[in-house]
């Protein structure tokens, strides 16, 4: 705006005014226009804001879940085999972790050391839960395997010490060494019961047996060469 327009010059020449302050009032003219143009426009803006719709649908590989010092407690996350959410305790590990993993879901949880402690997953042919001890070694596994519950217990080497299990046909025991060889056998079927002892090599040493009826109990044993030693009923 020209300072020879009229507004600005009755300013300039109004009785008791100083060109100072003539200036100062056009000045002030001026960014109250500015100010308003800018108010009117953020005031547009956050009418074209409010009016917009939400979006539908955000992208992204990752996102991350902090607290109030900026450290990471949770997330999640897209890999090349699979997704997962993850929860950090207050020091930063990972506590647990549920997601999908080569096609399959699978819920883990961690102690303060990190190590894997509790382990939960679904397979095509049954689901499984998982515990370790503190050295982060699968010392138990319930499953369920192409329908039938089954129990094992492993050792601190990770080797399968304890195994019970329940079928259509009936439940066994099955007892390990060290060394993973079957020592002791016990079943229970529609025929009878049934309990085996074997060797180091695994072949069965003594049988007893029990059928179902009036059968008489069984007892069978056996040398290092599975010649019968003993047997009764003859």
């Amino acid at each position: 705006m020209p300072l020879t327009s009229t507004p600005c010059r009755a300013m300039i020449t109004a009785p008791g005014r100083t060109e100072a302050q003539a200036m100062r009032s056009v000045a002030w003219l001026v960014l109250g226009a500015f100010l308003g143009a800018v108010l009117a426009a953020a005031m547009g803006t956050a009418v074209g804001v409010q009016a917009a719709a939400p979006a539908r649908v955000i992208e992204a590989q990752e996102f991350r879940l902090v607290d109030a010092e900026g450290e990471t407690r949770g997330g999640m996350y897209v890999s090349k085999d699979g997704a997962g959410l993850v929860l950090c305790d207050t020091a930063g590990n990972m506590r647990a972790n549920v997601g999908m993993f080569k096609g399959e879901p699978v819920l883990t949880l961690y102690d303060a050391a990190g190590k894997p402690r509790v382990g939960m997953v679904e397979r095509g042919d049954g689901a499984g839960l998982l515990l370790c001890d503190a050295a982060g070694t699968l010392r138990a596994n319930v499953a369920m395997s192409d329908g039938e519950p089954v129990l094992v217990f492993l050792d601190a080497a990770g080797k399968p010490r304890v195994g019970m299990g329940l079928t259509k046909n009936g439940a066994c025991l099955v007892l390990r060494d060290p060394a993973g060889k079957p020592r002791v056998d016990m079943g229970l079927s529609k025929n009878g019961a049934c309990l085996v002892l074997r060797d180091a090599a695994g072949k069965q040493r003594a049988m007893l047996a029990l059928g179902e009826g009036d059968q008489e109990p069984a007892l069978v044993m056996w040398n290092a060469a599975s010649k019968v030693l003993w047997a009764s009923p003859r």
